[in-house]
């Protein structure tokens, strides 16, 4: 677990300086920041906070659909004026949208289990 995490912190530490020698401003930086920071957290928290049951393969799906959909928009669109679809709403649909089908798939498995 030890070993699990501090390879997680080296690859966190690289790809922050990697975002930091790419983008040009402070600003952008930190926008990428917090739109990965809220592409991560903010469906787990959600849901943590009001599923009775533990949704730990759904979660994954959802966090790394949203972090998919933020690096997508942010190296495709960016952060232009006027544009619709931003990295924060890319995340959210895309995180949210994951987590739904993910969890109606475990539904299915869970009906298909029940009738055999």
């Amino acid at each position: 677990m030890l070993c699990a995490a501090r390879g997680a912190a080296v690859a966190g530490g690289a790809l922050g300086i990697g975002i930091a020698l790419v983008t040009p401003t402070i600003v952008g930086a930190l926008s990428v920041f917090y739109a990965m920071l809220g592409a991560t957290l903010f469906v787990p928290v959600l849901v943590a906070l009001h599923a009775r049951t533990d949704r730990r393969a759904e979660v994954m799906a959802s966090i790394l659909a949203g972090a998919a959909a933020v690096t997508a928009v942010q190296l495709g669109v960016g952060t232009r004026p006027g544009s619709v679809l931003t990295p924060a709403t890319a995340w959210l649909l895309t995180a949210a949208i994951a987590y739904g089908a993910a969890v109606l798939r475990a539904r299915g498995r869970h009906r298909e289990r029940s009738l055999t």
